[in-house]
């Protein structure tokens, strides 16, 4: 799991004050999310500034009181941009290369997982880095598990999937398993 993750990522309740903007339309207030989340506004404003450093949310036209929106541009391109730095480091050219040529399908394709996921599940006990990367990895594995064409269809995913493989540290699980696999009684390969 990468450590360098800015800390606002392991935070239950910014998922908590993320869907509750994302569920909102045009966005919500910071005092409303704090009556809703039952907690205190100075605690909302905090995670609602760091979400803002990030680009995770923008700022509403003002009225009365200061309204936030989510910044679904924001939350891929930070996450495109976690896949892309890790492949560099593993020096693997041609994935980086892979992946620019597509960033904006893969991109959207980020946006439209991470708004159904912050607008229609339920999200009990996860942090950002949960839905952000982990989820978005399980899924991606369980379809490609489900349609074993899914990657030579979409060959732009490959990137992304062993982008986050690496970037969340599980790239020793599958030899691990097949390993437990091998030591199971009365399994013959």
């Amino acid at each position: 799991m990468k450590e360098e993750f800015p800390s606002i990522l392991n935070s239950e309740l910014s998922v908590q004050v993320l869907q509750r903007i994302a569920q909102s339309n045009p966005g919500s207030y910071s005092t409303k999310i704090a009556e809703e989340l039952d907690k205190p506004q100075s605690s909302i404003s905090r995670i609602i500034k760091q979400l803002n450093e990030l680009n995770f949310t923008e700022k509403g036209e003002r009225k009365k009181a200061q309204y936030y929106r989510l910044n679904y541009q924001g939350i891929a391109e930070f996450w495109f941009q976690e896949i892309k730095e890790e492949l560099e480091e593993l020096n693997r050219e041609k994935d980086v290369e892979l992946l620019q040529k597509n960033k904006e399908e893969i991109k959207e394709l980020n946006i439209a997982f991470t708004k159904k996921m912050l607008r229609k599940c339920e999200i009990n006990q996860k942090n950002l880095q949960n839905i952000i990367f982990d989820d978005f990895l399980s899924s991606l594995a369980t379809n490609a598990l489900q349609d074993e064409e899914l990657l030579e269809e979409h060959e732009y995913l490959k990137p992304v999937k062993d982008g986050l493989v690496h970037l969340l540290r599980v790239e020793g699980y599958p030899e691990e398993f097949r390993e437990c696999l091998k030591n199971q009684p009365g399994v013959h390969e």
